[in-house]
C-alpha cells in the first residue's frame, strides 16, 4: 500500500493520468489517495 497524492500537473481532472499523481503512477484499489485541492473540482473516474 502506498500514499499516493493528487497534483493534476497532468490533464488536471483525469483519475487515471498518472501526471496528476505525485509518484508519477495511478493509485491501485490498495493505494491511499489524499486529494487536497482549493475549490469546486471535478475528477474524472471512468469504470
Amino acid at each position: 500500500m502506498a500514499l499516493i497524492n493528487w497534483t493534476g500537473n497532468g490533464d488536471g481532472s483525469s483519475w487515471f493520468d498518472q501526471a496528476n499523481w505525485d509518484t508519477n503512477t495511478i493509485p491501485g484499489s490498495t493505494d491511499d489517495v489524499v486529494i487536497n485541492i482549493e475549490g469546486n473540482w471535478t475528477i474524472q473516474v471512468y469504470s
